[in-house]
């Protein structure tokens, strides 16, 4: 570490001074940290290397969703490349269990019901309206469109 010398003749000490010369203070750490290294041959946990990075990823994903409010697409594209890494990333999937939650939530705000049937939906509403509203077998991305125009209408849906 390096100090600074005041007027007065006191000293201050500035702990990350270390890493402004990476070359001697750098080196001396590294130095450190392999003499305490376990002689140790390295194996890798058991069973599937892309199910340890699916359950990783996914556990990110989730956090930066509900956790700190990051869009989906935005944090399967920025986050969580210690669990996934970025070439793995294209045979997990888009994750929409988020986009899923939030359509539903949507959905109630608007007095439908929303149901899965495997992998397409169905909205239903008969509540405030003249006649009952169903669509069946949307993708999610349809319910998304419905929905949205839904809202753009007004509760009535007029």
């Amino acid at each position: 570490m390096t100090s600074t010398a005041l007027a007065a003749g006191a000293m201050v000490m500035r702990p990350f001074d270390a890493f402004a010369q990476p070359g001697v203070a750098q080196g001396a750490l590294i130095a450190r940290a392999k003499s305490l290294e376990l002689d140790t041959p390295y194996v890798p946990p058991p069973g599937d290397a892309l199910e340890h990075h699916a359950s990783g990823f996914a556990k990110i994903i989730c956090s930066a969703v509900f956790v700190t409010g990051l869009n989906p697409d935005f944090a399967a594209e920025n986050v969580g490349y210690f669990t996934a890494p970025y070439e793995v990333r294209h045979k997990l999937g888009k994750p929409d269990a988020a986009r899923e939650t939030r359509l539903r939530e949507l959905a109630s705000r608007l007095l439908f019901t929303l149901s899965k049937e495997g992998s397409r939906f169905s909205l239903f509403r008969d509540t405030d309206v003249p006649q009952p509203a169903r669509h069946d077998g949307l993708t999610l991305d349809e319910v998304e469109e419905t929905l949205n125009t839904w809202k753009l209408r007004g509760p009535h849906g007029g």
